[in-house]
């Protein structure tokens, strides 16, 4: 892979990732001045239920739109048949997860887990648009269109959030966790309406549908049922798992503290999915060009890259910076270091996952369906084991069994299909050094 003949797309993608973790930082003004760690836990998990359902429509609906658009002779074809799954997918579980809201409150114990429900379909509704012309962009690797969309999304969200605060609205604290929930809600929705309409609007050329095309309904749904069953499970452990906190803690207050924590630990996910994104339908064109050389250079290279800085960073959080970090979240929120400090050790076999993208790649879904599922088990079942024991400080466990199982399994299967090896995910340190010193 030659880094050059990519340079445009891998500056906007690392601007747009830039986006995220800049966001992160609003993230977390948010939390400082609400100082409801019960608001903050219904949030998330608001935004939990809202992204595991459009992951679980990623995989089953949209996800057909790179496997099948490539042929622009099948693209209208595609759009209109995927468009159709994605929006009953996305529809049909928010709605029955609100008609559901009163079961939800009696299982987890927790009354206010009925407004998250009731306004789960409104917030999925708003977000349909962009997540489809996301999809469209993404196809093309428009990365820089991308960027406004995502642009759009977070500037109205943060403009937003600081005119709440200027006005006492959020730092009120005579106002009730409920009220300071529908405020957080309140700016992730007008968000995401502006980000839609972005979206429609930066996509219109890709906006074509009909029903010409040698795509069935049959390829896409044969496709996307696997995906369903790979994004389903693992996002069960990636996005789910504050409920199970829930479940067994009874305290909206934890589940805002522990997600407290992922919050500043997503800034290692945003890597990954970035790099995954654009993995993926460079590894489709590779495999289908029969070119196993540049893909395994692609993929080390991909893995090095985001292995090496984050082993310095581990390195450093874990010798004290982690509590300087936490300490910006306010003082409720100080019991978030340990559930963080527990996360990052996943960041050092985060860099391995992208190989899930080399194997949807070559459509070897059901072992990817596979793997997904024995680490689930896995991860699900240490959530289980230290939610049984009470040991909340250690609840991250699963999440960090769940992702070095994953990564183990992916790392052995795409080793024997390209000849990937493991001194290769460490060939930045080499590459690194041969640049500078051509250079200097």
């Amino acid at each position: 892979m030659r880094i050059q003949d990519y340079l445009g797309k891998i500056t906007w993608t690392a601007v747009d990732k830039l986006l995220f973790i800049l966001y992160g930082f609003v993230t977390i003004v948010q939390i400082k001045v609400t100082n409801d760690t019960a608001a903050y836990g219904l949030f998330t998990m608001l935004t939990a239920l809202q992204t595991w359902i459009f992951i679980v429509s990623d995989g089953s609906a949209l996800q057909g739109i790179i496997q099948f658009g490539m042929d622009k002779g099948n693209r209208p074809k595609v759009n209109t048949i995927s468009g159709v799954l994605h929006i009953s997918v996305v529809m049909g579980f928010s709605v029955l997860i609100a008609l559901l809201h009163s079961v939800l409150a009696t299982i987890f114990n927790e009354p206010r887990i009925a407004q998250v429900a009731l306004w789960l379909p409104v917030y999925c509704l708003l977000t349909i648009p962009r997540s489809f012309c996301l999809k469209l962009l993404l196809r093309d690797l428009q990365m820089k269109q991308i960027f406004w969309v995502n642009f759009s999304w977070f500037g109205t969200m943060s403009g937003l959030t600081f005119w709440l605060i200027a006005n006492g609205s959020l730092s009120n604290p005579l106002t009730s966790s409920i009220d300071k929930f529908h405020l957080l809600s309140l700016i992730a929705f007008t968000g995401m309406l502006v980000s839609s309409v972005t979206a429609v609007v930066l996509s219109r050329g890709l906006l074509g549908f009909g029903m010409r095309g040698e795509i069935t309904f049959k390829d896409i749904i044969t496709f996307g049922l696997p995906q369903a069953g790979v994004s389903t499970t693992h996002n069960i452990v990636r996005q789910l798992d504050g409920f199970l906190l829930l479940y067994f803690f009874h305290d909206a207050g934890a589940v805002g503290v522990y997600n407290a924590a992922k919050t500043l630990y997503r800034v290692f996910e945003q890597g990954v999915d970035a790099v995954g994104g654009l993995i993926y339908p460079l590894a489709i064109r590779l495999i289908g060009e029969k070119k196993y050389d540049r893909l395994t250079t692609t993929i080390s290279k991909s893995i090095s890259f985001l292995l090496i800085p984050s082993i310095f960073i581990v390195m450093i959080l874990e010798a004290g910076a982690t509590d300087i970090l936490v300490s910006l979240l306010g003082a409720k929120f100080k019991n978030s270091s340990h559930a963080f400090n527990v996360l990052i050790i996943a960041s050092l076999f985060l860099p391995v996952t992208i190989l899930s993208s080399v194997i949807m790649a070559f459509n070897a879904v059901k072992t990817l369906l596979q793997q997904v599922c024995i680490a689930a088990i896995i991860g699900v079942s240490t959530y289980i084991c230290v939610g049984s024991l009470g040991r909340i400080e250690y609840y991250a466990l699963g999440t960090v069994m769940y992702i070095v199982s994953l990564a183990v399994q992916q790392f052995i299967y795409v080793s024997r299909k390209t000849g990937l090896t493991f001194p290769m995910i460490f060939r930045a340190i080499p590459d690194a050094y041969n640049y500078f010193r051509i250079r200097i």
